[in-house]
């Protein structure tokens, strides 16, 4: 007989604040549940178009070919990124470029549209700090990379990369922004009476929100 483990086994029984857009949420519910948590969702971010309106992506799809490595830390970055290519009718069949991934979902993605190669972290590290230690096993001296991102991404990965002489083009694919529509009232009260065990965060922007709406001093005793 084969055992598979549910990744969130070690949350059975538990009270789980999912805060992912509901666009992206219907997977780790579903995982949750099977893992045996008790999953409340409330969704804290939206994914919006980048501020520049896709200006500084749109000059990077026009040059695809000139780069030699693509980097993805989301997924959001991956579905806006083959959004814009896709309406722009760029080709994929000339691109020389290997792509890495920040995790598996985000490798995933990748794979949806047709890119089967993807460098990924180590399995117990999934993280930008993750995906810098599997580069590291590569050259990126005079190397043209396009990353695609969130406006306010970490920058771990982008200053490191510079540092081994890379030629980054750090680009916007999407921004996040608070959610129109948080049940605000019912967060409070599920904080303030104790009815949340863990709460999963999948971007900064979310975690920044919470802090917001519950206040720094609480949020920092239930932010898991």
């Amino acid at each position: 007989m084969k055992w598979i483990m549910n990744r969130y086994s070690h949350l059975k029984g538990k009270r789980v604040l999912v805060t992912r857009p509901k666009h992206q949420a219907k997977e780790l519910i579903a995982e949750l549940r099977r893992a045996g948590a008790k999953v409340i969702h409330i969704p804290l971010i939206e994914i919006a178009d980048p501020s520049d309106k896709f200006r500084s992506l749109n000059r990077a799809i026009s040059r695809l070919d000139k780069y030699d490595w693509l980097i993805f830390t989301s997924q959001n970055a991956v579905s806006k990124f083959f959004q814009r290519l896709s309406l722009r009718g760029a080709r994929r069949a000339t691109w020389q470029s290997q792509f890495a991934a920040v995790g598996p979902s985000t490798a995933a993605a990748l794979k949806k549209h047709g890119i089967r190669k993807v460098i990924v972290p180590r399995k117990d590290n999934y993280s930008a700090d993750g995906l810098i230690d599997i580069l590291k096993e590569y050259d990126f001296k005079g190397k043209r990379i396009l990353f695609p991102s969130a406006k306010k991404a970490k920058e771990s990965l982008p200053k490191w990369l510079k540092k081994q002489g890379a030629k980054l083009d750090k680009v916007q694919a999407y921004q996040t922004v608070m959610s129109k529509n948080i049940d605000r009232p019912r967060l409070k009260r599920l904080v303030r009476e104790n009815k949340i065990d863990t709460v999963l965060f999948y971007s900064e922007s979310a975690e920044r929100n919470f802090r917001k709406i519950v206040g720094q001093q609480v949020a920092q005793k239930k932010a898991k």
